[in-house]
């Protein structure tokens, strides 16, 4: 599972809303929503706060391999 789903099941599973949640973590729910659907990644100090609020449901190597394997699919885009 990829960190925005894993992020979306650890709320879901919690019985948060994107706003609860984003509260919890001191972000915005546009912020939090764009984390769910892969438009954004958090910072480093939110990543750790979100590991922390989901109990190691979503970590920072999480995020990192998320980033890189979208990183590597926008390079190709761009070769081809």
């Amino acid at each position: 599972m990829q960190a925005p789903e894993a992020l979306r099941k650890w709320r879901t599973d919690a019985s948060l809303t994107q706003i609860q949640a984003a509260e919890k973590v001191g972000v915005s729910g546009p912020t939090w929503s764009d984390w769910e659907n892969g438009k954004k990644f958090p910072r480093n100090d939110r990543a750790e706060d979100l590991e922390k609020l989901t109990g190691g449901s979503v970590t920072m190597p999480m995020w990192a391999a998320w980033v890189r394997r979208r990183t590597k699919k926008a390079a190709r885009r761009k070769a081809a």
